[in-house]
């Protein structure tokens, strides 16, 4: 009936695959991208007992705790 132009009905399901094709492609762009921002080192993993400890070994470096202090503070920490 039409000529053997377009294609009727089918077109809807294939209209539909050919829009979320390239949202998938796109999802998995910025999956890809965010998961290699994470491994390298770009954004930063860090938990709160290596800040903890971090911090300590800083003012240790400061002369504000002894070395005790600094030993108490790591094992506590380390317990966590």
């Amino acid at each position: 009936m039409m000529g053997g132009y377009g294609m009727g009905y089918g077109a809807g399901l294939l209209g539909i695959f050919y829009m979320l094709v390239p949202l998938l492609i796109i999802g998995l762009i910025i999956y890809w991208a965010v998961r290699a921002a994470v491994q390298s080192g770009g954004v930063q993993q860090k938990t709160g007992h290596m800040g903890a400890i971090e911090i300590a070994e800083e003012r240790y470096a400061r002369g504000e705790i002894s070395d005790e202090e600094l030993n108490t503070i790591r094992s506590n920490l380390k317990k966590k």
